[in-house]
């Protein structure tokens, strides 16, 4: 996984590496937002008091290259000491936690979804703590689904297969499969799959 971060745009403080990201936010209080799908898994960067623009259009702050994002998407602002996402009469819409909203106050731990990209705000409080739980969490599981990546999980299996295991039982391999799983991401929209793909994973 990349270690860098965001490019440096005249609207945004961004970090060039993980300590001054971290000393940056513990001395300002300021939020980030984490990439969890599309894009570079785990790029980060810091929201300050002025406007963060997310869109497919060369001057977003956030630039993501999906016909399924709009030129002005959505931004981000301070409002009353707090970050709000504003979605910009998007055609596809902005979603916290799997609901399109209009205008939603961000709090620690939402998960923002625009087109295929989907991104978590940390907020300054304890930030140090949360970014190396979700950066552990991104190493080792599938952001949508929570699901153990391959990696992970071919050390997982090994460790429960092999003589003199801790496991307690015998362990056992379920394999399914999602039938026409394509007819609801066609039907209702990617957002809906993703959401169906996270209840399974549940």
């Amino acid at each position: 996984m990349s270690d860098d971060f965001l490019e440096t745009t005249q609207e945004v403080t961004i970090a060039t590496g993980r300590d001054e990201l971290l000393q940056e936010v513990r001395s300002t209080g300021r939020a980030i937002l984490i990439v969890l799908v599309g894009g570079t898994r785990g790029q980060r960067a810091v929201l300050d008091d002025r406007k963060f623009t997310i869109g497919r259009g060369s001057g977003s702050d956030l630039q993501l290259e999906s016909d399924a994002v709009s030129r002005v998407h959505a931004f981000i602002e301070k409002r009353g000491g707090c970050h709000v996402l504003c979605d910009n009469a998007s055609t596809n819409g902005s979603f916290v936690n799997y609901q399109r909203v209009q205008t939603r106050s961000l709090v620690d731990g939402d998960q923002i979804q625009i087109g295929e990209s989907m991104f978590k705000y940390l907020s300054g409080d304890n930030i140090e703590t949360a970014y190396h739980e979700e950066f552990r969490r991104l190493v080792r599981r599938d952001a949508l689904t929570g699901a153990l990546n391959r990696e992970t999980f071919d050390e997982e299996i090994r460790k429960a297969f092999e003589p003199g295991s801790a496991v307690s039982q015998k362990p056992t391999l379920i394999l399914f499969d999602l039938d026409h799983f394509k007819a609801v991401n066609d039907t209702y929209g990617h957002t809906a799959g993703d959401l169906v793909l996270s209840y399974v994973g549940e």
